[in-house]
């Protein structure tokens, strides 16, 4: 497959130089019981995230972003690299990049609120599934990273988890998604 067609990268856990994401990052491999901690797309020569990222004066922001280049804003390159198994038509490849384009303009939000909560709900999703309900059904203004790449994807009329009960997606979920194809471990 050619690199018109866009990548999900993926990054398993690395101490990392702040703190706070430090922590953030370990918090997420504890409450998913899964190495992963962030995921990004990454198609015409930059990486398209939901993220903490800083401008040019400093300041500080979690939102939606595209960076040039290869790693994104993350410090290490990432563990894995995923491709989808079949190619994207024009109009797909479309509707993707206009969803990519409108978030990172909008600068959606990282759901910050959203992400804590799921720390609660994604270890005891048996309990949802026992009573047939879904947390998170009703759309909610920004997203975190796995959610972002998801969204994206399904934008563009591929859906990455077509078995998936919950409508909640963790960096974890993307290995064993039957759409993907690993390109580089």
């Amino acid at each position: 497959m050619t690199q018109d067609q866009p990548q999900i990268l993926l990054w398993k856990y690395e101490p990392l130089s702040n703190r706070l994401r430090n922590l953030f990052s370990k918090a997420i491999v504890w409450f998913t019981r899964s190495p992963y901690t962030h995921v990004a797309i990454y198609w015409m020569g930059a990486v398209w995230e939901s993220t903490q990222w800083e401008d040019e004066q400093g300041k500080k922001h979690l939102s939606s972003v595209v960076t040039e280049g290869r790693h994104g804003r993350g410090e290490h390159p990432p563990a894995e690299v995923y491709q989808l198994g079949l190619r994207m038509s024009e109009l797909q490849l479309g509707q993707l990049e206009e969803y990519l384009r409108s978030t990172t303009i909008e600068r959606q939000p990282y759901n910050l609120l959203r992400g804590l909560c799921m720390a609660f709900v994604w270890p005891t999703r048996w309990f949802w599934r026992w009573i047939n309900w879904t947390p998170f059904k009703a759309d909610c203004f920004g997203e975190f990273c796995s959610s972002y790449v998801d969204e994206a994807f399904k934008r563009a009329g591929v859906d990455l988890f077509p078995e998936r009960l919950e409508e909640i997606t963790i960096p974890g979920m993307f290995p064993n998604s039957p759409r993907l194809v690993i390109v580089r471990a």
